[in-house]
């Protein structure tokens, strides 16, 4: 990303950036201690890779800003612009994101799969079999900032080959070894975790397409 360069150390310990004009700096890589960017203009400004559990993003100008990859466990965005900003991969556990302003163009925020109604997915089991799933209508889902997603129950469609075909009355799962998908059965996760910012918990991981689950 092209922008300004920062001169600060890769640690930045104890500083109030609070109502500050930062537009385009490249904070890339850096880890943020005690800090706060309250009210701050960060537009355009790169995050990647950095670490900032805990830090003070209210209010503050985010529109278009990078925060892929970046660790924002318990930050507070209450309030904060982030219309176009990219968390693709960021860590999102815990944090305040009551009242953020968000739109269409706020990427890998929104949830993925459908919000209402039955719809069809897919995931990738031992020995590269595809197993395509119906997820109903009742079945909780969610995904965070990535294009996996889970869901607490689903029944299995069919289970084929990458080729589609060779079919399959059963896949294994590449996860829980002692957890199977039967054609024609309904599976359940019954440690289901319904918070949708913890992506490596408990449900059953999907794709919403047969290309994405085979390039898992």
């Amino acid at each position: 990303m092209e922008g300004r360069t920062t001169p600060l150390e890769k640690e930045i310990r104890g500083v109030d950036f609070s109502g500050q004009d930062l537009h385009g700096y490249d904070f890339s890589g850096h880890s943020f201690v005690d800090c706060s960017f309250l009210k701050a203009n960060l537009s355009h400004c790169n995050f990647e890779h950095t670490w900032c559990p805990h830090t003070d993003f209210s209010h503050a100008n985010c529109m278009g800003t990078n925060f892929k990859r970046a660790n924002l466990r318990f930050c507070n965005f209450t309030n904060a612009n982030v219309k176009g900003a990219n968390f693709y991969a960021a860590v999102l556990e815990d944090a305040v994101l009551e009242d953020m302003v968000a739109d269409e163009t706020t990427e890998y925020f929104h949830l993925l799969p459908p919000n209402k109604g039955a719809f069809i997915a897919y995931k990738k089991c031992v020995a590269d079999r595809i197993v395509m799933l119906y997820i109903p209508e009742d079945s909780q889902r969610t995904s965070a900032t990535m294009r996996s997603c889970r869901c607490e129950k689903a029944f299995v469609v069919s289970i084929r080959s990458f080729n589609g075909k060779k079919e399959y009355k059963e896949a294994q799962s590449t996860v829980d070894e002692d957890f199977y998908y039967e054609k024609g059965k309904w599976v359940y996760a019954e440690n289901f975790n319904p918070n949708r910012w913890y992506d490596s918990t408990g449900g059953i991981h999907f794709w919403m397409t047969r290309e994405e689950a085979m390039n898992y």
